[in-house]
């Protein structure tokens, strides 16, 4: 009997794993995710889980334009969600929602694209919220 067991990276990565990986780095005031350290054996690693996350996201049915535009409004909203609040990278997420919400209007059909639209205002509240507060 050949049995087989999951390895560690083969497991499904949770969205609230990586945003536990990364929100040391927030809370120790770490405002911009691309400033974290390369050479910190703890940040390579929370940058690898993202990764992780991310490919799994990736490998979802790239075909359904309603599955792809929510793994991306995750993949921007993870490291807010985390608590990088540096004024740039806040809005440059405010920017990627935008053109995100533009494409949704475009793509998606009338039942999709209602929730899909509250995600991204609401995403989009946050972070002006969040910039008005880094003034």
């Amino acid at each position: 009997m050949n049995e087989s067991f999951p390895t560690p990276e083969s497991l499904p990565i949770s969205r609230e794993e990586v945003i536990e990986a990364f929100k040391k780095f927030s809370e120790a005031g770490v405002g911009d995710p691309a400033d974290l350290d390369d050479s910190d054996p703890e940040a390579v690693k929370a940058q690898e889980l993202y990764d992780r996350w991310s490919a799994q996201g990736d490998k979802k049915d790239v075909q359904d334009s309603e599955i792809w535009h929510r793994h991306n409004f995750d993949k921007t909203m993870i490291n807010i969600d985390a608590g990088f609040t540096d004024r740039n990278y806040l809005e440059d997420a405010l920017d990627w929602l935008m053109q995100d919400a533009q494409d949704v209007e475009k793509i998606l059909d009338d039942s999709e694209r209602e929730e899909t639209r509250d995600l991204l205002a609401t995403a989009v509240k946050k972070i002006r919220t969040l910039l008005v507060k880094a003034n």
